[in-house]
């Protein structure tokens, strides 16, 4: 899983911004808000993926011997 991480981040952010694009042409404000509102979660997901990226870089055994 750990390898995939990055891809993983950069998809959060893509749809994140497609959820802000589809928000900004909603015909209803609660389409709107709904679109914001998954825009707000993927990027939530984005920052909980960056945060365990940092945590195993920060984990990983040291390889100075």
């Amino acid at each position: 899983m750990l390898q995939n991480l990055n891809i993983d981040i950069r998809d959060c952010y893509l749809l994140a911004e497609q959820c802000r694009q589809w928000a900004e042409l909603a015909p209803t404000p609660s389409a709107k808000t709904r679109y914001l509102n998954m825009e707000r979660r993927w990027l939530s997901l984005a920052h909980g993926y960056e945060f365990a990226d940092r945590l195993s870089d920060h984990t990983a055994p040291s390889t100075c011997g």
